[in-house]
């Protein structure tokens, strides 16, 4: 959406009502969202992803690195990359589910990982399953945070 349309939008909700009208689609939103369109509504065209332990746009104790700013060099595969996941959404129809977020040793998506750790739709969270290596996102599953 262009600035011009977003200043002339009454409230965020109708700003990306006009998202969805169009076709378009989003890695954002809120609960606000939700109670404008419905949970329905929303996951026609828009996804909401936390990232514990990231700082505002990198760094942080928790895996920092998903393609927000464009796919590394080793994620070939849209679950491990917003880019990719909504290319996907927007020229196949796929909507994305749960990504991969990865912390590397080094700055830049540089050196080993130390971490993976899977980012839910919200309001799903990551609950580590009890058993094996708590930097492993496989020994991980998306689960609704009430139950």
């Amino acid at each position: 959406m262009y600035a011009f349309e977003y200043q002339r939008a009454k409230s965020v909700a109708d700003a990306t009502a006009a998202i969805a009208k169009s076709g378009g689609k989003a890695l954002a939103g809120g609960q606000s969202l939700v109670g404008a369109m419905g949970q329905g509504g929303v996951d026609s065209f828009a996804r909401v992803y936390m990232a514990p332990g990231m700082q505002h746009c990198s760094g942080g104790v928790g895996p920092d690195s998903f393609g927000e700013n464009g796919p590394w060099p080793g994620a070939k595969d849209p679950h491990q990359s917003l880019q990719l996941s909504i290319e996907q959404w927007v020229e196949k129809g796929t909507p994305p589910n749960d990504i991969v977020a990865t912390k590397f040793s080094g700055p830049l998506n540089s050196g080993r990982a130390e971490m993976t750790r899977p980012l839910c739709v919200y309001p799903n969270v990551a609950k580590y399953k009890g058993s094996g290596d708590e930097n492993d996102a496989s020994n991980f599953s998306c689960e609704d945070e009430h139950k």
